[in-house]
């Protein structure tokens, strides 16, 4: 394991898509320039906690976890907290240690308290293996489906023997939806806009 550096994150990205999005494709520069945005350009950016990077013994990148400084105040003493960011692991490498060692080397570092959010079952039960606790009522997620028809081929694209079926089926899907959306009694109507509603830009001192 190593620091990640900014000329890594070709790596990363494409290791991002081998893990998340399922494809050996080469990553986007919109991809690479996000990793740089969120680990390098981020304004609280600090080399004294830097993301990390596993890599084989052919120097090749198959593990990194992100990682960002936050300054917080605890009972009116400043602390420095280092929020988790992306975890994964090429699952090709068949290293199963991998992820478990750099959430370790990560809670070995500087920082005096280390946090991340919407971690996977797998990413919370190495955090809990390494000392760490998921905090179940801040964990709680909702999901308010507006077009039912259309989230169903969304959900139908994730499995890549359906990616076909769901394209076809999409102009049905968005007629259903338009049906649906129109039915009295519906859950999915559009409920009427407020007679008080309006559109302003907000400024600074209003947000």
């Amino acid at each position: 394991m190593r620091p990640c550096l900014q000329a890594d994150l070709p790596h990363v990205a494409g290791l991002f898509q081998r893990v998340f999005r399922r494809t050996d494709g080469p990553p986007s520069s919109t991809l690479v320039s996000y990793f740089n945005t969120i680990y390098f350009q981020h304004p609280l950016y600090s080399p004294d906690y830097p993301s990390l990077v596993y890599v084989d013994d052919h120097d090749r990148i198959i593990g990194f976890l992100g990682s960002l400084p936050v300054p917080l105040a605890v009972n009116n003493e400043s602390i420095r907290a280092a929020v988790a960011g992306n975890l994964m692991v090429d699952a090709s490498a068949r290293n199963p240690l991998a992820g478990a060692k750099l959430v370790r080397k990560f809670l070995e570092g500087r920082q005096d308290l280390s946090f991340s959010d919407t971690a996977n079952g797998v990413s919370r039960r190495m955090w809990e293996a390494c000392g760490g606790e998921t905090l179940l009522l801040g964990s709680l997620q909702w999901l308010r489906v507006l077009r039912p028809a259309q989230f169903g081929g969304c959900l139908l694209r994730r499995r890549r023997a359906c990616r076909g079926l769901s394209f076809l089926l999409a102009p049905l899907n968005r007629l259903v939806d338009g049906i649906v959306s129109c039915v009295p009694g519906s859950p999915f109507r559009y409920p009427p806009t407020g007679d008080g509603y309006r559109e302003d830009d907000l400024n600074a001192d209003e947000l």
